[in-house]
């Protein structure tokens, strides 16, 4: 039965073309090189040596984005990248299907897959790497298996693909978990009908769940037994990999990050409803409203299940999800999770459109044509907002990976801090290959026994200090190491170690800080460091050095980039000027007052030894 006479297509030709046209929206714009965004770095490297990124492990991404490593086209982060692009076309295709028979018109289906495909958030997340698309994908998908099963009491494959679907859904992120109070709302009745006609289904439905879950937890076991350069738990027994599974060194479940947020719930949810105002625009957000009014009257069930879908992964989650939202690079990071509650409103409002054209009267000349057209009217005010959201042209993670170790020398210790530029360093030691002569910590990941013991097996000529290691603890590692080698930080470090700026001298090189014992030895170096300065200047040994801010997508974690090279650059200009080499410190104060203007001025070294 279609909507007051309105045309419907097949299911696999909508999903095909819905698909295909998200796909070709997405693939001009997806980034060209490694995107600083989210985790992109480290599952990109994970992607590279097929390894265990952070918990829950991700083992079916990562599986894929190892395959996707071996297109034999573009760099391997944009080979990565693209598998966004296709998840995020599945997602379209699955919300075209459902949103055709929901509103019984393929109308509904079209304005639901425009209004998705160009929605700024989704968009942005199909141009970089990520886990989030994945799972936007199988839960839209699993959205359509529900809705369908739904209709027939005899829809056991329906029910299958749904529970096996599920399966790898809660093997691949905990998010997902979100997503389930929808489903069994959608499935809740003909499935109690299911189970009492054949109790042998449960068995049956069950094994569906488990095997696929089951199968990615082997595949975690399978990739960690490799021991690869990013391998973040041994998973060395039941213990191991119900730590990853429940991410216990995240905060749990439900963590982002090992430090909660101190902002109010109320301000999460409002974040959390401005991004969704940007993405879909006011006009998707009133159909939505419309078509959650259409389906209440004519499928109360499908309806019930849509709104959940839309809560419990949006505002509920919103108000227990404590991360700081307050600031370009914290809102930007908190985007990435907003994009599972994109499917369902999309839908709503592919429902709605239908539910407000069927006002028209049908005595209308090619009523049915222009219904097709009708649908394009909810999408029209996001192409504006889409246009602006493309990574095409942005480089500025890939010159960092680049420029983050080059001309180390041989046998150098690199302490680093935080997720930023711990993701940077797998990157550049696991994809650009930087790393074989040079030795890598993160001190403040060593307090689990498994880092502790992981970086004993990698690293056995750099002992850590006795004790529970943690970022406070840095200038004791520096102290053992610095009559070995040389050691450089990364600048954030010395705010996490004040131990650090008491106790030693550093100088800017790169975008590292060389570490010295005393201002003796700093000055020692002053020729070398100039020389560096000079080059700089120059346009040589620097890619990231000439960015332009405009080509830097904003707003957006990338910010970060501009940011590292501002105060690089100041850095740089400083011991230049400092030292009576007013050309090329006047060039490079020219630079960073650039990026300044771009991002604000950045904090810079300020100890008396340093320039």
């Amino acid at each position: 039965m279609t909507a007051a006479g309105l045309p419907v297509v097949r299911e696999r030709w909508l999903f095909g073309l819905a698909a295909l046209g998200s796909f070709a929206v997405s693939l001009p714009r997806v980034c060209r090189e490694l995107a600083l965004m989210g985790d992109s770095a480290e599952l990109v490297a994970a992607a590279h040596v097929w390894g265990v990124p952070r918990a829950p492990g991700y083992a079916l991404w990562t599986l894929i984005g190892h395959a996707a490593t071996k297109l034999p086209f573009g760099s391997e982060a944009f080979c990565v990248n693209l598998t966004s692009a296709l998840f995020h076309a599945v997602a379209v295709g699955a919300v075209a299907v459902l949103g055709q028979r929901l509103a019984r018109a393929a109308a509904g289906g079209v304005a639901a897959a425009l209004c998705l495909t160009l929605a700024k958030s989704f968009l942005l997340g199909s141009l970089y790497a990520e886990v989030f698309p994945l799972n936007d994908a199988l839960f839209a998908l699993c959205l359509w298996c529900a809705v369908r099963a739904s209709e027939s009491e005899a829809a056991r494959g329906w029910f299958l693909s749904l529970c096996a679907l599920a399966g790898l859904g809660l093997a691949h992120h905990e998010l997902y978990l979100l997503g389930l109070p929808a489903l069994l709302v959608l499935v809740a009745r003909p499935l109690r009908s299911a189970l009492r006609a054949r109790r042998v289904r449960a068995l049956e439905l069950g094994l569906a769940l488990v095997v696929p879950f089951a199968c990615c937890q082997l595949l975690l076991w399978i990739a960690a037994a490799r021991a690869p350069i990013v391998s973040m738990n041994e998973l060395a027994g039941a213990a191991g990999l119900w730590q990853v599974l429940t991410r216990a060194d995240y905060g749990g479940l439900f963590g982002a990050a090992r430090a909660a947020s101190v902002e109010p719930a109320g301000e999460r949810v409002g974040a959390l409803a401005l991004l969704l105002l940007e993405s879909f625009g006011p006009l998707a957000l009133a159909l939505a409203l419309v078509g959650t009014f259409r389906l209440l009257r004519e499928r109360r069930s499908a309806c019930v299940g849509l709104l959940l879908a839309v809560a419990v992964p949006g505002p509920c989650f919103a108000a227990a999800f404590r991360v700081a939202v307050e600031g370009e690079i914290p809102l930007a990071g908190f985007e990435r999770w907003t994009t599972m509650v994109h499917p369902p409103l999309a839908v709503l409002a592919g429902v709605g459109m239908v539910a407000l054209y069927s006002l028209v009267p049908k005595q209308l000349p090619r009523r049915r044509v222009l219904s097709l057209f009708a649908a394009l009217l909810p999408a029209l005010p996001l192409v504006g907002r889409a246009a602006a959201v493309d990574l095409s042209g942005d480089r500025a993670g890939g010159y960092l990976a680049r420029d983050f170790m080059r001309g180390l020398p041989e046998g150098s210790l690199v302490l680093v801090s935080g997720d930023f530029y711990s993701g940077v360093a797998l990157y550049a030691c696991a994809v650009e290959r930087r790393c074989s002569a040079v030795r890598v910590v993160a001190p403040g990941l060593l307090a689990k026994p498994w880092r502790r013991a992981q970086h004993e097996r990698r690293y056995p000529d750099v002992p850590l200090p006795e004790g529970r290691m943690v970022l406070a603890r840095s200038h004791e590692l520096v102290a053992s190491q610095l009559p070995l080698r040389p050691v450089y930080v990364v600048p954030n470090l010395f705010a996490r170690d004040a131990e650090l700026e008491k106790r030693f001298r550093f100088r800017p090189e790169g975008l590292l800080a060389r570490v010295y014992p005393d201002e003796d030895a700093a000055k020692a170096d002053t020729a070398r460091h100039l020389a560096l300065a000079s080059e700089m200047a120059a346009g040589r040994g620097c890619e990231g050095c000439t960015l332009d801010p405009a080509s830097v997508y904003r707003p957006s974690p990338h910010v970060q980039v501009l940011m590292a090279y501002s105060a690089m650059l100041e850095n740089v200009s400083r011991l230049a000027l400092r030292a009576g080499a007013l050309e090329p410190g006047n060039q490079l104060r020219t630079r960073f007052r650039a990026l300044d203007a771009a991002v604000g001025a950045q904090i810079t070294f300020s100890s008396a030894g340093n320039p």
